[in-house]
C-alpha cells in the first residue's frame, strides 16, 4: 500500500448453491473476522471487520508497504467458513471529495453489496438556507446516508431512499450504500430550492378598512422568490356559520414581490391568505391572514 493512497477492503460471506442446483444462492453463517496487519507487525491489527465487514484505508506518511489481511474465526467454532475477499484502489465515487452532483440533475451508477463496490459519493454545497430533496431509484435495497462536510450525520441513522428537509449553507455529501448481500443499478436525483416566506397585507396595513365596491389594493411580498405565481384566496366571515369562501386569484411575482385588488360587494369581515407556489430553484411558502373591515 502507498501513503497518501486509498483502498477499499470488503468481505462477504460466500454464497453456496443449494442441494441440487435449483433455486437462488444462500448466504451461509459465517464467524471469520478480518485483520489488516501493518507492515513488520503481525500482532497488531489497523482495522478489524466481521464477515460482513467494509473500510476505506489510506495508509499516512511513513507507512506504506505490504500489509497483511488475516482471516481469524473464534475458539470452537466448527464447519468450514467461506468467505469473499477483496481489496481494490478507491476511485473518485469511493472517498472524498466525491463527485459533484449539480443541482437538478441525476446521476446514475451500480452498486454490489457482495464487494468492494459497495458506496458512491457524492458532493454539494448549499449557498443560502434551503429546501433539499433526494430521490433514489432503483436497486431495492439501497439506501441514502446525507452528512456535512465535518461528518456530521444529517438525519441518523439515514434517510432511507428518499428526502425532503430543510439545510443550512454548507457542503454535504451524500453517499448511496449497498449492504451486503445486494446489488443493483440506481439513479439519484438532487434539487434544492430556496426556502421561501410569504406575506400579504390590504392596502391600508394590518387594520385595513374600506367601503363596499371599493377597489382595495393587495400587497403580496415573497422573500427569497425567483418569480412564479401566488395564489390568493379570499373569505368573509359569516357569525353563525365562520369564514366562507369568496373567491381565488392568481398574481404573477416579479422579482420578489407581487400586486392585486381585492373589491368587496357586502359589509362584513374579510380576510385573505396567500401561497406561493414556488418555481424550480424557489419552494413553496403560505402567508398568515390578512385582515379587511368592509363599510357602507
Amino acid at each position: 500500500m502507498v501513503p497518501g493512497r486509498g483502498y477499499r477492503v470488503a468481505i462477504t460471506p460466500l454464497k453456496v448453491q443449494t442441494t441440487g442446483g435449483k433455486g437462488a444462492p444462500t448466504v451461509q453463517a459465517c464467524a471469520v473476522r478480518l485483520r489488516l496487519l501493518a507492515p513488520g507487525d503481525q500482532e497488531t491489527a489497523v482495522k478489524t471487520v466481521g464477515c460482513y465487514g467494509y473500510f476505506l484505508y489510506t495508509p499516512a506518511r511513513g507507512e506504506g508497504g505490504v500489509y497483511s489481511l488475516e482471516t481469524v474465526v473464534p475458539a470452537g467454532t466448527r464447519g468450514a467458513q467461506r468467505y469473499h475477499l477483496e481489496v481494490a484502489r478507491a476511485t473518485a465515487d469511493d472517498t472524498a471529495p466525491g463527485v459533484f452532483l449539480g443541482n437538478h440533475r441525476r446521476v446514475r451508477g451500480s452498486l454490489d453489496g457482495d464487494g468492494v463496490n459497495r458506496l458512491d459519493l457524492y458532493r454539494f454545497t448549499v449557498l443560502r438556507p434551503s429546501l433539499l430533496k433526494l430521490q433514489l431509484t432503483g436497486g431495492a435495497q439501497l439506501a441514502l446516508f446525507l452528512r456535512t462536510d465535518t461528518g456530521q450525520s444529517v438525519s441518523a441513522p439515514g434517510l432511507g431512499r428518499d428526502a425532503v428537509l430543510n439545510v443550512k449553507p454548507g457542503r454535504y455529501y451524500v453517499a448511496v450504500t449497498a449492504p451486503a448481500g445486494a446489488a443493483g443499478r440506481y439513479t439519484l436525483a438532487r434539487s434544492t430550492r430556496l426556502i421561501t416566506s410569504t406575506s400579504v397585507v390590504f392596502g391600508t396595513g394590518p387594520r385595513a378598512s374600506a367601503r363596499v365596491g371599493s377597489s382595495v389594493p393587495v400587497r403580496i411580498g415573497v422573500r427569497n422568490a425567483t418569480g412564479g405565481l401566488a395564489r390568493v384566496t379570499y373569505e368573509r366571515l359569516d357569525p353563525i356559520a365562520g369564514w366562507q369562501y369568496v373567491a381565488t386569484r392568481i398574481a404573477r411575482v416579479r422579482g420578489v414581490r407581487a400586486a392585486t385588488t381585492f373589491v368587496p360587494r357586502t359589509v362584513g369581515r374579510y380576510r385573505t391568505r396567500v401561497e406561493y407556489l414556488g418555481t424550480r430553484d424557489s419552494a413553496e411558502s403560505a402567508s398568515v391572514n390578512a385582515n379587511l373591515l368592509v363599510t357602507d
